[in-house]
Parts: structure tokens; sequence; C-alpha cells
């Protein structure tokens, strides 16, 4: 058993889509600025790889199976069901892409223009 299943049950793998979502849609429907936004993805962004490394630290060794499950019924009449899932390989790959997703924004921090298209069909 996995120091994860010992956890209050909460909706660890939605929050980790949830959160770039949010910090996303709050640039977009605010209508903040460039700077702002670029705050706002920094914030969100570091917020996911810290929720990673934390479920990542705290995974356990060993086992089978999930580390982490979600499954709720969505639209029961039509059998329709919201399911996530995360083993080992999983978190692996989660945890490296939250952390290019911060190497990412450091990267493009600097960038203040963007260069018109030159192809016919912009």
């Amino acid at each position: 058993m996995t120091a994860l299943a010992t956890l209050p049950q909460f909706p660890w793998l939605s929050l980790l889509i949830g959160m770039p979502l949010a910090g996303a849609l709050l640039c977009i429907l605010q209508r903040r600025s460039d700077a702002e936004c670029r705050w706002l993805a920094l914030a969100s962004a570091l917020a996911t790889l810290t929720i990673t490394i934390w479920l990542f630290v705290h995974s356990g060794q060993g086992g089978s199976g999930w580390l982490l499950h979600e499954d709720v019924a969505w639209i029961a009449r039509f059998g329709i069901r919201y399911t996530l899932g995360m083993d080992g390989i999983s978190l692996l790959l989660v945890l490296l892409t939250t952390f290019l997703q911060v190497i990412a924004i450091l990267i493009s921090w600097p960038v203040q223009k963007h260069v018109p298209c030159s192809l016919p069909c912009c």
C-alpha cells in the first residue's frame, strides 16, 4: 500500500489539470496585461509543479495498480463517467511535463513582440 492511499479523498488529478487551465482562463477572460499574464502563468505552473513534486515524494515505493484514481458518474442516464488514473510511469511523465512547463514560461519571458506571419494563409 502506498502513502497516497492514506491521504484523504481529494481530486488531485483534476487539480493538476485545472490549475493551468484556470490561469489561462483568468488571463483571457479578465483581459490582463502581458506582464500580469506572465506572472499568472508562472504562478499556476509553479503551483502545479509543487503539487506534482509533493505527490512524487509521497507516492511510496513499488506496488502495482493506480497511485491515484478518480471515477465519478457524470451523466448517469447514458452511463458516462469522468475517470482519471495515474500509475508510477504516468507520475514521472506528469512531473516532467510540469517541470518543462515552468522552463518554457521562463524561456519565453523576454519575448516582447510577436513576429508577423509571412505565410499566405495568415
